[in-house]
């Protein structure tokens, strides 16, 4: 198989037992060393659930992410107005961030939104944001470079996580983010990989060197860029260039429609 980011040759990486039962073979290019799952035929009983019940982080990454955000926002792009989060979930991140303030939109197909329902797309034809996020989603991605494509047509702005491959990159055994016991991460990249994707969408590309990166049409600093998205700086910003937060109109606006549909309103 060539590989599903730079379409190099890759070689056999090796194979596990995923979800205890199903055995899975898996790849990784030899020129950027992107490590994939070869047929990860297992998904669909794998995302019976779609947040699998071994991931207790969603709340702390919530809390985090926003607080990183809103700082790479506020002190890069403070005039921009639109924002997606690609592949939402539950909607938690998009109501913390409306709460701050910022006119964030969900967009995921796959699970239940129970925190920001009324500002979940169901389609993306013909939108454009000025930054799109989505956290935790690429290592989900059977074919990531066609995501990447996609969300790069409806902005020039993407922040995303997923945690970097260590050099060499470790076993199967020997590595937790490859979750073998939910089954749900397939795809697991390199700093040479992201920077491959940059350069394909002709995009600036700045990391925290873990698993917090930038791609961009503008040019930013990556020593700023890191500093501002520390745990420690971000929840500084944090104080800093607050904007008003959307609550309040957005619990009038909802209840205005509940009470529409309730006939309670003419």
């Amino acid at each position: 198989m060539t590989c599903k980011i730079c379409d190099s040759a890759t070689r056999n990486f090796g194979e596990a037992i995923v979800m205890g039962k199903h055995k899975a073979e898996y790849d990784q290019c030899t020129s950027c060393g992107f490590i994939f799952a070869r047929q990860p035929y297992w998904l669909p009983e794998a995302y019976n659930s779609v947040i699998t019940a071994s991931d207790l982080g969603t709340v702390s990454r919530t809390d985090q992410n926003s607080l990183k955000t809103k700082a790479v926002i506020d002190l890069f792009f403070n005039s921009t107005t639109t924002f997606l989060d690609y592949g939402a979930g539950y909607g938690m991140f998009v109501r913390r961030m409306r709460d701050l303030g910022y006119n964030f939109h969900a967009y995921d197909l796959h699970c239940q939104n129970l925190f920001s329902s009324q500002f979940q797309l169901s389609d993306l034809a013909g939108k454009n944001f000025d930054l799109i996020t989505a956290f935790e989603v690429f290592e989900h991605l059977e074919d990531p470079s066609a995501v990447f494509g996609l969300l790069f047509t409806h902005g020039d702005n993407l922040l995303l996580t997923t945690d970097l491959l260590p050099a060499p990159a470790p076993a199967l055994t020997d590595w937790w983010y490859y979750a073998p016991e939910h089954g749900q991460h397939v795809s697991f990249f390199t700093l040479k990989a992201l920077r491959t994707v940059a350069d394909a969408h002709n995009r600036f590309f700045c990391t925290n060197g873990t698993n917090l990166h930038f791609f961009s049409r503008k040019r930013i600093s990556e020593y700023w860029f890191r500093k501002a998205t520390s745990e420690r700086y971000s929840r500084l910003l944090g104080l800093w260039r607050r904007r008003s937060s959307l609550l309040n109109d957005d619990f009038v606006k909802n209840r205005d429609m509940v009470l529409g549909k309730l006939g309670y309103l003419k």
